[in-house]
């Protein structure tokens, strides 16, 4: 799975490269960082109001010694203002993933791992910072599916996985720093 989200990523970078003419953008949400968690992303605009985002962000048991797991989330995005990467947007998204509590951060008394996945709507505004920069306030709701194992603290874990449980969560919450590559 993580292969073939690496090699669909890759071919969006290939043919962005290829184009002539169109705007990419490369960035990374400063709240992510902010839990550690490393990020990066490739916005491609596609058409007038058009644009295409690919974000992923890994944590790894470096930065968090509880907690790891990686993220992927690809993004259609319709601009308001008529212009891609400028003021305000709205977007639907898919995302994935997968994560490894161990000192019961997510659940107090209980480890977990699985896996997730979803989909979301999306919106957005762009602020212009100079012409290359820009900085983007981003926000979702989704809904996501959840594959997990849940234990206690201290006890072995589980055989089976939990059932499917689908929540609402937030998604794609962020403060984002953007270079607009031309």
């Amino acid at each position: 799975m993580k292969k073939r989200l690496f090699g669909f990523a890759l071919l969006i970078l290939v043919f962005a490269i290829k184009m002539q003419g169109q705007l990419l953008s490369v960035k990374t949400n400063l709240l992510n960082w902010g839990l550690c968690a490393p990020n990066l992303s490739l916005e491609l605009v596609t058409g007038e109001r058009h644009s295409f985002v690919v974000s992923g962000s890994y944590m790894s048991k470096l930065y968090q010694k509880s907690l790891r797991g990686w993220m992927l989330m690809p993004e259609y995005r319709f601009w308001l203002s008529g212009r891609p990467m400028v003021r305000t947007y709205l977007g639907v998204a898919a995302f994935g993933g997968n994560y490894n509590d161990q000192s019961a951060l997510i659940q107090k008394g209980k480890n977990q791992e699985g896996s997730y996945a979803g989909v979301a709507a999306t919106g957005g505004y762009s602020f212009y910072l100079g012409k290359r920069w820009n900085l983007e306030l981003t926000a979702g709701v989704g809904v996501a599916m959840t594959h997990r194992r849940v234990y206690t603290s201290g006890e072995p874990k589980p055989e089976s996985f939990e059932p499917l449980n689908f929540s609402v969560i937030p998604v794609n919450l962020g403060v984002t720093l953007g270079y607009i590559i031309k």
